[in-house]
């Protein structure tokens, strides 16, 4: 079993699938850790800003995982992501926002001069739909082949 981190899921959004993911992720073998809700604040021209990755799963032989949770109808259309209500997601969407949290936990890593990580393994993204079902991926995959 994973180490996670806090042991219990934080406070989340309960139609994030969050619980579900984290739940998922607890199965991980016991050399991953898996960090939720890893949150890094940051101060740009006196303005404190936050930003929080939903999962940062971390395993020394293969890197680490900045791990993106987007639920619910999600869609992309006419080039831009929006959420099932139909609003635009901010910031070019959920692959973009995890890479930006990727680059932001390399900048966290070195300002506390732990680059040895880094050079010792790979720092990645990705981005996790739990509500999209196994029919739902191979119609989406038939239609856009």
């Amino acid at each position: 079993m994973a180490i996670m981190i806090p042991e219990k899921p934080k406070h989340f959004e309960k139609a994030s699938l969050e619980d579900v993911m984290f739940d998922s992720l607890k199965s991980l073998p016991d050399d991953y850790y898996v960090f939720h809700s890893f949150k890094i604040g940051t101060v740009t021209d006196d303005t404190f800003y936050e930003s929080e990755t939903d999962f940062i799963i971390f395993n020394k032989n293969k890197g680490i995982l900045c791990l993106e949770a987007k639920a619910g109808q999600i869609r992309y259309e006419n080039g831009s992501w929006l959420y099932s209500s139909g609003i635009t997601m901010s910031g070019d969407g959920p692959f973009e926002q995890a890479s930006m949290n990727k680059w932001k936990l390399k900048k966290y890593i070195e300002k506390r001069k732990l680059t040895e990580v880094l050079k010792r393994c790979k720092l990645m993204h990705g981005v996790w739909f739990p509500s999209i079902t196994v029919i739902r991926r191979l119609l989406w995959s038939k239609q856009n082949a």
